[in-house]
């Protein structure tokens, strides 16, 4: 690997770009999902591609901790500021103005830095993806255009909220350790099932859990699972003496994802412990029909029957764009012969908006024309009449079900 301060490397500000946009939506798995670097992953095997967001994000936590000075370097020392910097700003999600104060620099100084940190990163995953003979990087050099990925829609399952604690625990149990707490979790008797997406969900938990145990010392941490009124809580609960007003420090990602899946983190303090509760929402994908026949709509809605998600329907084109505008679905099936505007046109419009165009439209029509489907947008062609286990095969192509 090339040293970072190698000047014989010049890379395209569009590339830096796409980097820095990477580290502001470092915790975001689904949004990295779609990103245009996640294009450079080599996945083969589908369910490996479901994860490129992840690997992405990995890849460039690696880099990051490649520009670490060591643990011997002085916290503010002009040697560690690079690191220092990108790791608050990007890890722990402080302002730029809170970084600063703790490496005590100004804020102007900081943002030079931290340009000059985001330049390293990407000179870094440049130079490793040109070892690696990649020749889509060298087309996006030379055109300085975003590579637009396919529409994605975030791995919706039935998910084990003992399981996602558990394997929680696993990843904190180092700290655990170091900071003296013992963690004494109770399971949830029932099968406590929800429907969400389980990557984020999972570090959302993880997150939670690691902040807390941040938070105190030398004393014993409880979690358990409580259902109340239909919905899951996870709770956390320890002795220890926090001052009014004092509450468990959350990073701006996790509160970001937290507030996409509907879930709801609060404190208290009841019985002389401290509580750190998170609702957890239960989500359901979203499926938007466009069809003018009413009655496929029902049939959609007969065959999805025990499957974890939510039919809409729309009979006519008009509605159908409205709906997919404001509920923003998961995937859209789309009838070619509606009246008004026809599906080509509906698909036309729903890819070139802004809204709408990243949402993965099927369509399903008895016209079967897949060569014009796909040159258009579309994501699949399913051929009428429908059945359900090609409605049910599509679905999960599509990560859905």
């Amino acid at each position: 690997m090339i040293a970072p301060d190698d000047p014989q490397n010049d890379i395209p500000d569009d590339f830096i770009e796409q980097v820095k946009d990477v580290l502001e939506n470092l915790y975001d798995i689904p949004y990295l999902q779609r990103h245009a670097l996640a294009a450079f992953i080599n996945t083969e095997a589908a369910s490996a591609k479901r994860l490129q967001g992840q690997t992405l994000r990995r890849k460039i936590l690696e880099l990051l901790e490649y520009l670490s000075p060591g643990v011997s370097v002085n916290f503010r020392s002009p040697q560690a500021r690079l690191y220092n910097l990108l790791h608050l700003r990007y890890v722990e999600g402080m302002t730029v103005q809170q970084a600063a104060n703790k490496l005590g620099i100004s804020p102007r100084q900081a943002y030079r830095d931290l340009r000059k940190g985001e330049e390293r990163i990407a000179m870094l995953l440049w130079e490793e993806i040109h070892s690696e003979g990649g020749t889509e990087i060298d087309e996006l050099a030379a055109n300085h255009e975003e590579i637009e990925m396919p529409a994605y829609s975030p791995k919706m399952s039935r998910v084990n909220i003992n399981s996602l604690v558990l394997q929680s625990l696993k990843a904190v149990s180092s700290l655990a350790e170091l900071r003296s707490i013992a963690v004494a979790f109770s399971e949830a008797q029932s099968a406590a099932f929800f429907y969400s997406d389980p990557v984020v969900a999972q570090q959302i938990i993880t997150s939670v859990i690691s902040h807390t145990l941040q938070s105190i010392q030398n004393c014993e941490l409880g979690i358990a699972i409580e259902e109340k009124a239909d919905k899951l809580h996870l709770i956390l609960s320890f002795d220890h003496a926090r001052p009014d007003g004092d509450s468990v420090i959350l990073d701006q990602a996790t509160k970001t994802l937290t507030s996409k899946l509907g879930w709801v983190i609060e404190e208290y303090a009841e019985d002389a412990r401290h509580h750190v509760a998170v609702q957890i929402s239960s989500q359901k994908a979203s499926i938007l029909v466009i069809d003018d026949n009413e009655g496929i709509i029902d049939l959609f809605k007969r065959f999805l029957v025990g499957v974890e998600c939510q039919v809409i329907g729309a009979t006519d084109s008009g509605e159908g764009i409205r709906q997919a505008k404001t509920v923003k679905p998961d995937v859209v099936f789309l009838d070619v012969m509606m009246p008004d505007v026809d599906g080509w046109e509906v698909l036309q419009i729903l890819r070139n908006h802004e809204s709408t165009r990243r949402i993965p439209v099927v369509i399903c029509s008895v016209f079967n024309d897949p060569e014009l489907a796909l040159s258009l947008g579309a994501e699949q062609v399913m051929s009428k009449p429908i059945r359900q286990e090609n409605l049910i095969a599509v679905l999960q192509n599509l990560g859905i079900v």
